[in-house]
């Protein structure tokens, strides 16, 4: 699993769209959250793996919050999760969200269409 975070405008407030991935880049879960923080990043965790089952390795940049939530998952586990932190990753889920990945004649580059190219 892949899992990063972006900012995107919904219904003209901001808010940061937690997002998962598998290995091709479809999507396994995804949160939106006024804040980034750990709290945010605890709950979309929680969410994804209570949903999707427990992955093997989870690969995220180099936000602290995500590295602390998964460290604390980890202390619960007999069998850990291996984390891999990359900074600046371009992974899957970053490379999927946006203008050029919508569907045509849906987009206009707002954060609104963004989402909607997500379902």
């Amino acid at each position: 699993m892949q899992a990063d975070e972006t900012y995107i405008k919904v219904k003209g407030s901001w808010k940061y769209l937690y997002r998962a991935v598998d290995k091709v880049g479809n999507t396994i879960d995804f949160l939106f959250r006024a804040w980034r923080d750990k709290a945010a990043a605890q709950r979309f965790f929680e969410k994804a793996i209570g949903q999707n089952g427990s992955p093997e390795t989870v690969t995220i940049d180099k936000i602290g919050s995500n590295l602390a939530v998964l460290s604390a998952v980890n202390a619960e586990r007999e069998t850990p999760i291996k984390v891999r932190q990359v900074k600046y990753l371009n992974n899957p889920s970053s490379r999927t969200i946006g203008p050029a990945n919508a569907e045509p004649g849906r987009c206009s580059g707002s954060g609104i269409s963004t989402a909607r190219a997500l379902f």
